[in-house]
């Protein structure tokens, strides 16, 4: 990413909407896991990006809350 705040840059991209569209599965994993997959002291970047992709306003209401994809995943 060059130092940018998403994949392809300063906006988000297609590689971001591939790769984002398991970020909220992510942390569905880590929680039923006990298993850390984006590690923050070990991918700072990518924990920004992902952390970054989330919160984005075009994005974040389809990124359905953790509690609710366990609920589905049981």
């Amino acid at each position: 990413s060059g130092g940018k705040k998403y994949f392809g840059g300063d906006e988000i991209g297609f590689l971001d909407i591939a790769v984002g569209s398991y970020v909220g599965w992510i942390g569905v994993v880590e929680r039923m896991g006990g298993v850390k997959l984006i590690d923050e002291a070990k991918t700072p970047r990518l924990f920004q990006w992902a952390r970054s992709f989330a919160a984005d306003e075009l994005v974040e209401e389809f990124i359905p809350a953790t509690d609710k994809l366990i609920e589905f995943a049981k």
